[in-house]
């Protein structure tokens, strides 16, 4: 049943409640820290009752909510809310933040618009959860822009609303410690709630769809006489449409058809009709292309057309196993640990690929690419000049924040084939070994299965004998 407008207002107003303490939770989880939001009031008013609780420096994250609420709100966050969030999701030090909200300005606020970037992401994926899970009707909430500066002065620029529209305004006291709390508010403008309007019934339609249906019936009466003409019809042209599927199974060349068919006449007008619905068919949908599967399926091809066989039926990839190629020398971390002491592990070990877990049992698995995410560009030297404390801060970012989990894995006895086939479902470049007891005992790349491959060609590896290990990378 289609809730009325106040009830959808109290239903949102109750679910905010409840998405904020969830979006307190992760950042609590995240970083170690307490979290915590209390609500201090709801009200009902205009941007002149934002304007007076807010100094000129805030910053609004923008929802686009789609379903039961339908429309655009925000949340707001004060000047001491705009540092405290993104210094927190880049762990700068207590001090710059506690600086930054002192003295800090629209320069040093836009510095940090990336990270309230990510603040509104996390904050768009609590409450989308908590919306699904508890909203009928609900659909989803996206985050449409983040604004950092005076949003009074132009409220239909900055936040998409006029002076004089009503909003309901749910105002929160955060803190995030050790330091002191700072307000924010979320503003849902009243039209959000208003409800979808009902689809009028389409009895215009079914009029018309019954005179069609009597008028088929009258033309299926009538045509009951020339039916057999109709079937003299279609057993005649059975023979030409064979004819043609015929001829086009054996053509080999997949152009030469084409232009036949552009510059063959039909038979008769008939053949037309029943080939044009063929022709309006959607063609099927390429899969999407990935490039440590196609090496690899182009390497399998480079055998079979050397051997004039399938690769498969040489019992490469079922006579190699996990463990034949396998490297059993890995590298481990903490989820605790630093992406700079990820980098150094990676050094030191020079792999790849780092295990991310406890006593040989995995959580999750750091790869070279997923260090170069989580650190700021302008640690490289060459953009030294440009670069604060809060790119340094990154390499303190935990090796449990930008592992990847869960981590797909195969087992010592596994063959050639299955890891090949992992690789290609899940688009993954290696794939941790695992015993019966879930321990790891190795790792195989996408470059071990290259090399795999390889040494079993025929022009570069002797007849008969058993394939070598190929070298580790």
């Amino acid at each position: 049943m289609a809730q009325t407008q106040e009830e959808l207002q109290t239903a949102a107003t109750e679910l905010t409640v409840e998405a904020f303490n969830t979006f307190c939770e992760d950042i609590a989880t995240m970083f170690d820290t307490n979290v915590t939001a209390v609500q201090e009031d709801i009200a009902t008013g205009t941007v002149k009752e934002l304007k007076s609780m807010y100094k000129k420096l805030a910053a609004v994250c923008s929802v686009t909510a789609e379903g039961a609420v339908n429309g655009e709100f925000h949340v707001v966050f004060d000047k001491d809310g705009v540092f405290t969030l993104p210094g927190t999701f880049v762990m700068q030090p207590e001090q710059i933040i506690r600086q930054n909200r002192k003295n800090g300005g629209q320069q040093e606020a836009e510095e940090v618009g990336d990270a309230l970037g990510e603040v509104g992401n996390l904050l768009v994926g609590a409450w989308d959860k908590v919306f699904r899970e508890e909203l009928e009707g609900h659909k989803h909430f996206v985050q449409s822009g983040t604004f950092i500066g005076n949003p009074w002065t132009k409220p239909a620029e900055s936040l998409r609303i006029t002076k004089e529209e009503e909003l309901a305004i749910l105002t929160f006291e955060m803190t995030v410690e050790p330091l002191d709390a700072f307000k924010c508010s979320v503003i849902y403008p009243v039209t959000v709630f208003e409800p979808a309007p009902e689809p009028e019934p389409e009895a215009d339609e079914e009029e018309p769809q019954d005179a069609d249906a009597e008028q088929a019936q009258g033309e299926e009466g009538d045509a009951d006489q020339p039916q057999d003409e109709t079937a003299a019809d279609a057993e005649q042209a059975a023979p030409e449409e064979a004819a043609t599927e015929e001829a086009t199974e054996t053509d080999p060349p997949a152009e030469e058809p084409t232009d036949a068919a552009e510059t063959a006449e039909p038979a008769d007008a008939a053949g037309q009709d029943e080939a044009q619905p063929a022709a309006e068919q959607p063609e099927p949908v390429q899969p999407q292309e990935r490039p440590v599967s196609d090496a690899i399926a182009k390497i399998a091809a480079s055998q079979t057309a050397a051997t004039g066989q399938p690769a498969a039926a040489l019992g490469v990839l079922t006579a190699i196993k996990a463990q034949d190629i396998m490297r059993a020398e890995v590298a481990w971390a903490a989820p605790e640990d630093s992406i700079e002491h990820l980098t150094a592990v990676m050094q030191q070990n020079d792999t790849a690929y780092v295990m991310i877990g406890e006593n040989q049992t995995l959580q999750g698995i750091i790869s070279k690419s997923d260090v170069r995410g989580a650190l700021s560009p302008y640690l490289q030297s060459m953009f030294a000049k440009w670069r604060n404390p809060m790119d340094i801060a990154t390499l303190q970012i935990k090796a449990k924040w930008a592992m990847s989990q869960p981590v797909r894995t195969v087992r010592p006895d596994a063959t050639l084939a299955a890891i090949m086939s992992a690789m290609t479902e899940h688009g993954g470049r290696c794939m941790p070994v695992v015993d019966q007891q879930g321990k790891v005992c190795g790792i195989v790349t996408a470059f071990d299965v290259f090399h795999a491959l390889l040494s079993c060609r025929p022009d570069i590896s002797t007849h008969g004998q058993t394939p070598q290990t190929p070298p580790l990378v």
